[in-house]
């Protein structure tokens, strides 16, 4: 139908609020012009999923008229984060720094807050980056659940590297006495805690986004971790260098948090995988085949001794529990499988065999509901 007159459309009466109900749906910024009665209808569309960014928030700066946004924002099912931009903004969302800090054994995230002072593995940068919060804050309140009916949390690779976090780390370090204390200023008191899903899109298997990934994970406490991460098939000189490929994944995958249901982990490469250059294909299966025998012999020791412990009565650790369910998705399975030691193998075999793990071949469709190429962009962009 490439145009309608008034009397065309009058006819089509019987079906006006399904035509309404697909363009707020397929196109709500347009829907917001026809008239001021759609914007109740058309919010919770925008809004349900959000790019951390100072634009979405700019409502929050207003000294009247900013409980519109606050109304929007509890609409928000989905928040991601990715870049400096990005998670300056939700750190930014503490407001101006109160006459006297918070005492931390109130809030509601003590534990994660208190926790997360703990330094990571990489040295703080010598000079913090370009921020609001070192600068002025940008907003004149406080906010403290903005996102009440949020229930998912995307973090891509700009978004847990550690440079950023070892900064703010290193002013609530008893050393950072000359700065003022930010540990108020955390994103736990922004982020709620039991969300239903955490996603984590990883560019490289680095010591770093590892130690973030976990960080998260323990703070906000979900039901279900997802973690796509693509790497690249390194060279013999490339491993003397930087050590084997997903060489980390073995080690630090996390198995062992509050509410833990189920951990998915998709694994992809960042060339093709071609099966007729034998040499490549063993350069990414033997390390691959690793990194499952570390985790798989690192996980049973964790079931063995969560088991004794629980036998035994041990209160210490309780609030913690192992994953249910664990799923592992890994380019030409097969062949990993091949070059895996016969101890590997047989501990792979076990975890399956108890249901506790699922082994399956990576496809590129099994991620489309991620968008993780638009996620990586999303990144990049926002540095």
């Amino acid at each position: 139908m490439s145009s309608i007159t008034p009397a065309d459309f009058a006819a089509l009466h019987l079906v006006h609020h399904l035509i309404l109900d697909q363009l707020i749906a397929s196109a709500p910024h347009s829907a917001l012009r026809l008239c001021s009665a759609v914007y109740t209808r058309a919010i919770p569309v925008l809004y349900r999923e959000i790019y951390s960014s100072p634009a979405v928030f700019r409502g929050l700066q207003l000294q009247a008229g900013y409980e519109r946004t606050v109304k929007a924002l509890a609409h928000t099912k989905t928040i991601i984060v990715g870049g400096f931009d990005s998670i300056d903004t939700l750190y930014a969302l503490a407001g101006p720094r109160p006459e006297k800090p918070p005492d931390p054994s109130l809030s509601p995230c003590s534990s994660s807050c208190s926790s997360s002072s703990s330094s990571p593995p990489s040295s703080p940068p010598s000079s913090p980056p370009s921020s609001p919060v070192a600068a002025c804050p940008c907003y004149p309140r406080r906010y403290f659940g903005l996102f009440p009916n949020l229930d998912r949390l995307e973090f891509t690779s700009f978004a847990v590297e550690s440079g950023y976090i070892a900064y703010l780390n290193r002013l609530d370090g008893p050393e950072g006495h000359d700065h003022e204390p930010l540990l108020w200023q955390r994103l736990c008191f922004q982020l709620p805690n039991d969300v239903r899903e955490m996603i984590f899109v990883l560019d490289n298997d680095s010591r770093n986004h590892w130690f973030e990934v976990e960080q998260h994970i323990m703070f906000q406490r979900p039901h279900k971790a997802v973690v796509f991460i693509r790497e690249t098939v390194k060279t013999a000189a490339q491993v003397a260098e930087s050590g084997e490929s997903f060489a980390r994944l073995g080690e630090q995958l996390p198995s062992l948090w509050s509410n833990a249901k189920r951990l998915t982990v998709f694994v992809d490469t960042n060339e093709a995988l071609d099966w007729s250059d034998h040499e490549q294909v063993r350069r990414y299966a033997i390390p691959m085949g690793k990194a499952l025998s570390k985790f798989a012999q690192r996980f049973a020791m964790i079931v063995s001794s969560w088991r004794w412990e629980w036998a035994l009565g041990d209160e210490g650790d309780l609030d913690r529990k192992l994953v249910d369910h664990i799923q592992i998705h890994i380019p030409l399975v097969g062949k990993v499988l091949e070059e895996m030691s016969e101890e590997g193998r047989k501990q792979v075999d076990q975890l399956v065999m108890n249901g506790r793990l699922v082994l399956g071949e990576y496809e590129g469709w099994m991620v489309d509901d991620l968008h993780v190429m638009e996620r990586r962009q999303d990144g990049i962009s926002s540095l």
